[in-house]
């Protein structure tokens, strides 16, 4: 039986649409060839956390709704929240957009709440860029 770092890599050389990010443990699409889309607003703190960890801006991008404009906004300015934020809650906008609040504590204990929208789409969420 052929290892699991092999077989990794032969998914990212055959099929060429994903790579293995070592530091999650995850398979991740290979920017700029699909979008992306959360099932869920408590999924997208989680992907992104992962993704703004790693640095892969590029990735992060295919979460956005921004068709059109791609290549127009790069690295941090994709960062819907600052680093350590989490899940908590999300609450349904009119349309098809919805809201979601984490949380950040400092190191002083203070918790700050944050928000940012995600635009509902038939296969699931994605980011809105902030106006």
């Amino acid at each position: 039986m052929r290892s699991l770092p092999f077989l990794l890599g032969l998914m990212v050389i055959v099929g060429g649409f994903t790579y293995f990010n070592s530091e999650t443990a995850e398979l991740l699409p290979r920017a700029g060839q699909f979008d992306r889309y959360f099932p869920t607003p408590k999924a997208s703190v989680d992907t992104a956390t992962k993704l703004m960890a790693a640095g892969d801006w590029e990735a992060l991008e295919a979460y956005y709704d921004i068709a059109g404009k791609r290549g127009e906004l790069s690295g941090a300015a994709f960062a819907p929240f600052p680093l350590g934020a989490h899940f908590v809650s999300a609450r349904t906008l009119d349309g098809d957009e919805v809201e979601v609040t984490v949380a950040l504590t400092d190191s002083g204990g203070t918790e700050s709440m944050l928000t940012y929208r995600l635009k509902a789409h038939p296969e699931g969420y994605k980011f809105l860029p902030r106006g």
